[in-house]
């Protein structure tokens, strides 16, 4: 894997007489040069296609034509509380029923 390159942007001074318009200025005083970061950016985090695979397939399963009028919330709830099933129990849907009683 190649690394990631940043750029650090360092400012000249300008040494020829004549004037330039304010655009072309800023382009001559900005050198751009690509340094290597030592990190990964973490803007994004790559998907597998085993996990993503997994995932829409659970989807279809849960919202199958009889729960085509569910919202895309509920659906999103639901299939986060399948892939993090290690995070949760009956003691804490229980605690959570408590909490927030029907009206």
């Amino acid at each position: 894997m190649k690394p990631f390159f940043g750029y650090n942007e360092t400012l000249e001074e300008e040494s020829s007489d004549e004037e330039l318009s304010f655009a072309d200025e800023a382009l001559v005083d900005i050198d751009v040069t690509a340094v290597e970061l030592p990190y990964v950016g973490v803007e994004w985090i790559p998907p597998t296609s085993n996990d993503v695979k997994r995932l829409f397939s659970q989807a279809g399963l849960v919202y199958s034509d009889r729960r085509q009028s569910m919202l895309p919330g509920t659906l999103e709830n639901l299939l986060f509380l399948q892939k993090n099933r290690a995070l949760w129990n009956e003691a804490t849907v229980d605690c959570a029923a408590a909490k927030n009683p029907k009206k």
